[in-house]
């Protein structure tokens, strides 16, 4: 029902989209609580959520944010006991009390900043008797061992029961260098800095199927900059059957990692379904989409737009093609490279499949998982922006490639 049927208005072959666009030129156990709180959370999330995306919208149409808006989205839950391991002073200090046990939750969320941005965070909590530490993430989806960007490599053991792995690191910022981070959303979910340099990194454990076997806690001391520092300490098992699911974790999370999904930095995921609004000055409409490339016409007029970013999602949520890297590979096409990443609003945009660019062999490489596939459905997501980035104006379609 998202699908949208587009007529071709131009020739269907390559050579021929590429000469247009040279013209244009464009009490109870820790667990239970925390679980309890987990669903609350997640309900109040799904609630109020829908409600502050249409608040941000004024009487003038256009997109208006005066607060972070946080969106909860799932996570993964399971418990380790420190007893006997060899874990640094914060761990015993801070959370774990006699009896060694610490549950360990990781939420998922996405964070919508006052310019209208989305990014997607991971927020770990370690929860003792002693007390809770929450730190989030230095990287979106972890380092991925085994795995590449929605492709696996030849290399990996298939017949291994367990042939992948996936860590993600958390920290508490510590480096001078992130001064605006305790402003920012994420800040508002994780606990003030201990000044003691913790770092926690979760691994798990993936079969053949994209599925979770286990998982495992390792905690660090960081130096002054986040970076990993003294590292000689015990890797902690989970408990035996402890690990558990909060909503839809393991599937997404699986999608990361084997599809290769992007974080879609307009829209939250409970805007799939977002209607574009009519504002006075600003026009786009979806010219025509083919395996060749997506023609997309803008007439924006509106004193304060300064910028549009167009982006390409295919069904896996991956992105595919960006009005920026179109324009950036027209570069052997007669096109300066920086020109076309500092050109104004153009009045036409083409969206190719984008490729890498190979600075040794000086030339864009095909990338087989970027192209326009005959029949598929794509997601194009627009947004226009003033000379700050500031997101004033969101548009999306769906597309059926002809």
């Amino acid at each position: 029902m998202f699908a949208k049927f587009y007529t071709t208005k131009m020739s269907g072959n390559a050579k021929s989209l590429q000469k247009r666009f040279s013209k244009i030129r464009a009490g109870k156990s820790t667990t239970a609580r925390f679980m309890a709180m987990i669903m609350t959370v997640a309900i109040l999330a799904a609630t109020l959520g829908g409600a502050a995306v249409l608040a941000a919208i004024g009487e003038d149409g256009l997109e208006h944010w005066d607060k972070n808006e946080i969106y909860f989205l799932d996570g993964v839950q399971f418990s380790v006991n420190v007893s006997g391991k060899n874990v640094p002073a914060w761990v015993w200090e801070d959370i774990a009390g006699e009896d060694g046990k610490i549950d360990v939750v990781m939420k998922r969320f996405q964070i919508r900043d006052t310019n209208g941005r989305i990014s997607e965070d991971f927020v770990i909590e370690l929860v003792g008797t002693i007390g809770v530490t929450k730190m989030s993430s230095n990287m979106r989806t972890g380092n991925l061992l085994g795995i590449g960007r929605g492709r696996i490599p030849d290399n990996v053991d298939k017949h291994s029961d367990n042939p992948y792995h996936a860590e993600i690191s958390f920290v508490e910022f510590n480096n001078e260098g992130y001064a605006g981070y305790r402003q920012s959303g994420v800040a508002k979910l994780v606990t003030e800095n201990s000044g003691k340099y913790k770092n926690a990194v979760i691994n798990f454990s993936i079969d053949k199927n994209q599925s979770i076997l286990s998982a495992d806690l390792r905690c660090f001391i960081s130096d002054k900059n986040d970076n990993p520092g003294e590292r000689n300490f015990d890797k902690i098992e989970m408990s035996s059957n402890s690990i558990s699911y909060i909503g839809n974790f393991e599937k997404e999370y699986m999608d990361i990692l084997f599809n290769g999904t992007d974080t879609n930095h307009y829209f939250t995921t409970f805007e799939k379904d977002y209607k574009n609004k009519t504002v006075s000055g600003i026009d786009i409409l979806v010219e025509s989409a083919t395996t060749d490339g997506i023609i997309i016409n803008t007439d924006i007029t509106l004193p304060q737009a300064k910028k549009i970013e167009i982006k390409v999602y295919n069904n896996n949520g991956r992105v595919v093609s960006d009005a920026m890297s179109s324009q950036g590979m027209l570069q052997g096409m007669g096109i300066n490279l920086e020109e076309a990443f500092n050109r104004p609003i153009q009045n036409e945009y083409l969206l190719l499949p984008t490729r890498i660019y190979s600075i040794t062999d000086k030339v864009y490489i095909d990338v087989p998982e970027n192209h326009f596939v005959k029949g598929d459905v794509y997601r194009i997501c627009a947004v226009v922006v003033d000379n700050n980035f500031k997101i004033l104006y969101r548009f999306q379609e769906y597309v059926t490639i002809q």
